[in-house]
């Protein structure tokens, strides 16, 4: 996806209005509205064609106050009744990044807030005594799989005192396929659960 600059003179493959956003992968241009309402088909379809959330009535959310997580957030919580969905629990665990997670914290607090959505706010500090910056300066792990193994681990103890059916994450292409290419380089043939 390329965002355009204005006066790019393209124009909205659906509406015919000036064209906000090029989405490379299918060549299309879209305005704002059909850029979200392209997105939101393709989450719900992908939910519907390989059912994600098929018998699932309550469900959390991880919430890294990035766009994808967001993005994920907005599209449930719009379609909760026809997937099904009697709850929606939003997480967000502030990692303590001076900047960063202030920033993060404050992008999930509105988004849940106009949502309407129940969100947890867990710190890193407050459960371990350590911040992110603090556990990889002790660790001579890389700062990602540190990061992912704490993430991890509070989103499933999580999920379990919540007793949710199910959790969602906001991933992007990119990210899936950079997980699998970094563990294909180091030799590693399948995914952890």
């Amino acid at each position: 996806m390329s965002v355009l600059a204005p006066g790019t003179r393209k124009s909205c493959y659906k509406c015919g209005r000036e064209a906000e956003v090029m989405v490379r992968y299918a060549r299309l241009y879209l305005c704002r509205e059909h850029y979200i309402e392209y997105i939101e088909e393709r989450i719900m379809k992908t939910i519907e064609r390989y059912g994600l959330l098929s018998g699932v009535k309550r469900l959390l959310i991880a919430l890294s106050g990035g766009k994808d997580s967001l993005s994920l957030a907005y599209v449930l919580s719009r379609n909760k009744e026809k997937i099904g969905l009697t709850e929606i629990i939003g997480l967000h665990i502030d990692l303590g990044i001076n900047g960063y997670s202030e920033e993060s914290r404050e992008s999930v607090e509105k988004a849940c807030s106009e949502l309407g959505m129940k969100c947890f706010i867990l710190s890193l500090k407050d459960l371990q005594g350590l911040s992110l910056p603090e556990i990889i300066k002790k660790s001579n792990r890389p700062p990602c799989s540190i990061r992912g193994l704490i993430k991890r681990y509070i989103i499933n103890a999580t999920s379990i005192e919540l007793g949710v059916d199910a959790v969602a994450m906001g991933h992007h292409m990119n990210d899936i396929l950079l997980f699998y290419l970094r563990n294909f380089l180091l030799g590693l043939t399948s995914s952890p659960p």
